[in-house]
């Protein structure tokens, strides 16, 4: 597997690389601030929307200027988290664009 993004991430913002089929995705939450919903605190606590992160794809729709378009979101949900796509249609992209609340950070990185 290549490795597309390995970067600490807080607030909101994105990363950019080349076209790819992203195989994976996996955040690790290093800072969970006072205001996260903590559901559970045991191993790999589980954690109630921390953050979210989506894939996009630099695409022209008819007349319009490129844009980046994103898919759904996934949220993150546990203090180690991991997302793989359900099918091919789901993994193609060239960026990646997250948010999380105030406070919290982690680390994601995505895989081809």
């Amino acid at each position: 597997m290549a490795v597309l993004v390995d970067q600490a991430i807080s607030g909101s913002g994105t990363a950019s690389f080349g076209f790819a089929g992203v195989a994976s995705a996996v955040v690790h939450v290093t800072g969970i601030p006072y205001v996260a919903n903590v559901i559970d605190p045991t191993t790999n606590k589980r954690l109630s929307r921390i953050g979210w992160y989506a894939l996009g794809l630099t695409a022209t729709v008819g007349s319009i200027a490129s844009a980046i378009y994103y898919g759904n979101p996934h949220w993150i949900d546990f203090e180690w988290d991991f997302w793989t796509p359900y099918d091919a249609t789901q993994s193609i992209a060239d960026h990646v664009r997250w948010q999380l609340l105030d406070g919290a950070t982690g680390w994601l990185v995505v895989q081809s």
